[in-house]
């Protein structure tokens, strides 16, 4: 990645003009002074994990070899792990047992159609979070009724432009990868905050305020 991406800027009260010149020098993380220690701690930490980061793990879903392999050829040369299926029953195996970044789905499968597998994966909970891009050869209007509107998965249409296909399919997993980043360590603050309130609730009287001074929570030890 290029250094001005892993730079950190510290700036007093920064105006609009100041924001623009560093987004348009690269720079990709502004705080403003005083720091919030917390969220620079955090900051640093995920610049450094990205350093080291493992490529981007593609589930790759379609019944058509040829074609498969041409796109697995793409993603491969960018540096992404590919993980091929072809077929829905395989997909499903997959993404359970490989928990992909990103799956690339055919519109058609020999077993099932796309949406049914998206469908699939949606109801169950330990799957649903798996973000899903079709891949298909059908008309723009017919994807954007059954991919888009029906759905909310986003598309492309074959045949694919090589340099948009793998720029996009990248973006798309990076999202991803943030977004469960994201909720896994909201997750873990939720469990923490849990577990500092019942041990607080087993020694002393506790009472929370909101920002405006209002009580929001007292424990039974008042």
């Amino acid at each position: 990645a290029d250094s001005r991406e892993r730079t950190i800027l510290l700036a007093r009260r920064p105006d609009f003009d100041q924001r623009l010149a560093a987004i348009r020098a690269g720079i990709r993380h502004l705080f403003t002074v005083p720091l919030d220690g917390e969220r620079l701690r955090q900051c640093i930490e995920g610049l450094l994990q990205t350093v080291e980061e493992r490529p981007y793990r593609i589930l790759l879903v379609g019944d058509d070899r040829l074609i498969s392999a041409y796109h697995r050829a793409l993603l491969e040369a960018a540096g992404h792990e590919v993980l091929p299926a072809d077929s829905g029953a395989t997909a499903l195996a997959r993404a359970r047992d490989d928990d992909p970044d990103l799956i690339l789905l055919d519109f058609f499968l020999g077993d099932c159609s796309g949406p049914e597998l998206v469908s699939i994966l949606r109801s169950d909970d330990s799957l649903a979070h798996h973000q899903v891009l079709f891949l298909s050869a059908r008309g723009a209007a017919d994807l954007e009724r059954d991919v888009l509107t029906a759905l909310g998965e986003e598309y492309l249409t074959k045949p694919v432009q090589p340099e948009s296909f793998v720029a996009l399919v990248g973006a798309r997993a990076a999202r991803s990868r943030r977004a469960r980043t994201l909720n896994a360590d909201l997750r873990l603050a939720q469990r923490l905050n849990r577990n500092l309130r019942l041990a607080m609730d087993a020694h002393a009287i506790v009472s929370i305020t909101d920002p405006g001074g209002r009580l929001v929570y007292v424990n039974d030890k008042c």
